[in-house]
């Protein structure tokens, strides 16, 4: 399903269960695309068979993907759960440092604010130390060693917070990210139109 398409030519697509069901061509693509990742991390094939696709299938994850110029540049995977997890993000470096993180990280908190009380995922330490501004910026203030160790060659750390303290951040930032992806025509902030039937 597409989700939208930006003035930066950034288009993000929703994979839906019929996807999954009938591998469509978009199907191919994000999985392609996720395996591109195997050799940080070795058993990232088996979670995407085993965990996410069936997930799919059943609504219980929502995957995305981010074409830039129609070229697949962004995947994300969210669980949907009281105890909700972000499962996967990356960003290709191409397209980085344009805002692209929070736009998907504001993506999966609305898929699952009507369920979650608490959000968590795991990131590489160098991760946590490069963009630690980012996370806190979106209520994650602390990470800790994961109990589970997905990388080959570096620690993985978790972080975790509330619900609410993530949903009030993530509201906060609504203005800058609808002024940054939004045609010029079509800003929000300069009006809306209805139509409606009497």
């Amino acid at each position: 399903m597409d989700l939208f398409t930006t003035e930066a030519n950034l288009q993000i697509v929703r994979v839906s269960s019929k996807d999954a069901l009938l591998e469509t061509d978009l199907l191919c693509v994000f999985k392609s695309s996720i395996l591109k990742h195997e050799e940080m991390y070795p058993k990232i094939s088996a979670w995407l068979k085993d965990k996410v696709l069936p997930g799919i299938e059943d609504g219980s994850r929502i995957a995305y993907l981010g074409f830039y110029n129609e070229k697949p540049v962004v995947t994300a995977v969210v669980k949907i759960e009281t105890s909700a997890k972000f499962c996967h993000l990356h960003i290709d470096k191409e397209i980085q440092d344009k805002n692209i993180g929070e736009l998907f990280f504001s993506l999966m908190v609305f898929d699952v604010r009507h369920i979650a009380n608490g959000i968590h995922f795991t990131l590489p330490e160098s991760l946590w130390e490069r963009e630690k501004h980012f996370f806190t910026s979106f209520g994650f203030n602390q990470a800790f060693k994961a109990v589970t160790q997905y990388r080959k060659f570096e620690e993985e750390l978790q972080c975790s917070s509330t619900f609410t303290q993530v949903w009030e951040s993530t509201l906060a930032k609504l203005p800058k990210l609808i002024d940054l992806h939004s045609l010029d025509s079509e800003n929000v902030s300069n009006g809306l139109l209805m139509s409606i039937k009497p």
